[in-house]
């Protein structure tokens, strides 16, 4: 007898999760080797643009987030009732 499509189970999820995320990690590590290596084969890249670039990048991240944690604390001033919505420019509506 053959096996249907409806007779195969898939694997339990807290398996197919633990394969999802150390694919991931592996694929992740992956990509910052590459990015080690085209830094590293690169020519006419020295070793302090690599150190200046990898600062940058990370600077940014931290300003990004950053940005998000202030709006994340104004949400927070608002909703625990130390400031009225309108001196964020918030109209009520």
């Amino acid at each position: 007898m053959e096996n249907s499509f409806s007779e195969i189970s898939a694997p339990p999820k807290h398996l197919l999760d633990t394969w999802t995320m150390e694919t991931y990690k592996n694929q992740r590590r992956d990509r910052l080797g590459d990015v080690i290596g085209d830094y590293l084969t690169d020519e006419n890249t020295t070793v302090g643009e690599f150190y200046v670039e990898l600062r940058a990048e990370i600077q940014i991240w931290i300003d990004y987030h950053r940005g998000f944690l202030k709006k994340a604390e104004e949400m927070q001033t608002i909703i625990n009732g130390h400031k009225p919505p309108s001196e964020f420019g918030l109209g009520e509506k």
